[in-house]
This record gives C-alpha cells, structure tokens and sequence, in this order.
C-alpha cells in the first residue's frame, strides 16, 4: 500500500530548532531556521531578498525544497517534502541499508549570499523493529570543501523525525520512510549560521 503525505502540521510538530514560524508566509527571526512547505511545484513564497537552493526531486518524483537566504531581518533557511509525495508501506520487523543522496547549503550572517552546494551519496540503515534511522557521510562543495553529515532518525508509521548534523549545525530532521525510499527535509540554526537541505532516494541499479 501506498502511503500519502499530506500532514502539512507535522513539520510544525517536528521542527524544534531555531525561533523562526513555521508558516512560509510569515517573516522570519535572524538568524533563524523552520520547516515550511512548499507548493506542488516545490516553490515558495517570494519573501526573500535573495536564496539560494531550489526544489530536488528523486528519479520517481517524489522530493524536497530548501532554501538559505535573507530577509531584511537577517539570514534564514527553511525546508519541507513536496505535496503529494508517495512511498512504499514500511516493514514491521527488518534492518535495510537505503541507498540515498544528500543535497544541503549552510550560510552565515557575515556573507549570506556566500552558501555552497553539498551533495553526498549515503547508506542509510533503517532498523525497522527499532524504529530507528542512522547514518553518516562526507559531503563535497560546490567550493571545494568537504563537510559531515550525520542522522539519527526516528520512524512511526512511515512518518520519519529525528536529529541531524550538517557542517557543524544540529538541526530537525521531518519526512517519509517506506521499505526501500528514505525521503526527508532538514533545518538547523547555530549561532549566526544556519542550513538546509533534505534526502532522497538513489536511483537503483
């Protein structure tokens, strides 16, 4: 069976990190970071004055959306699953490595417009008695840099939350996970830096 994804409140439940609304309508702190979602085309409100990052979909059209950026109070992120997402019911009693890409921009209060894309290949081991999601892996910049990535994800039903770490920044983690797909969105904010990004599915052999 196929489970939808249409509990836009989660992310409000889950989000946890940073003072910022978790409403994509509304201006947020600085610095500050949420969980918003976007529309079906995996958009969001036009409320920044410039941003970095865009929607990221899987090979099967299921994705995430993600930005850094700034209003005139200062440098944000935000992040959330695109509408009408789809994945496979989970299992009840198994552990499965999940093949999965990570793509995340983290910025800072001194040169907002200066956030560097990072994508990485991950494995994900998906303890499905546990109701545990773990993980790590060295991303590559746009820049040249490398930087850590690592999850510790919680699952109920197929909903997925957790804690994660990108370049140094703990953040919320809030999305999917079916028997073969890990979808999620991440936000973090420490100090004067935040970020963003999320996970997807790797396109099988």
């Amino acid at each position: 069976m196929l489970k939808r994804f249409a509990m836009i409140a989660t992310f409000a439940a889950l989000s946890g990190c940073g003072g910022a609304s978790t409403d994509p309508q509304n201006s947020f702190a600085a610095p500050g970071a949420s969980f918003a979602t976007p529309d079906s085309d995996g958009l969001f409100p036009n409320d920044l004055i410039f941003f970095d990052g865009s929607p990221v979909r899987a090979f099967n059209g299921n994705g995430f959306s993600y930005q850094v950026g700034a209003t005139t109070d200062g440098i944000v992120a935000r992040a959330g699953l695109i509408p009408n997402a789809r994945v496979a019911s989970a299992p009840d009693d198994t552990t499965v490595v999940i093949p999965s890409i990570i793509t995340a921009r983290s910025a800072d209060a001194a040169t907002p417009d200066a956030s560097s894309l990072s994508v990485a290949l991950i494995d994900l081991t998906a303890d499905f008695s546990a109701g545990t999601l773990t993980g790590a892996a060295t991303t590559n910049a746009q820049n040249g840099d490398t930087t850590s990535f690592a999850v510790s994800g919680r699952m109920s039903d197929g909903l997925l939350s957790g804690d994660v770490t990108f370049d140094g920044i703990d953040g919320s983690l809030a999305g999917l996970i079916g028997a073969d797909e890990v979808l999620g969105a991440f936000q973090g904010v420490d100090g004067d830096r935040v970020m963003a990004g999320g996970i997807t599915r790797q396109r099988p052999n």
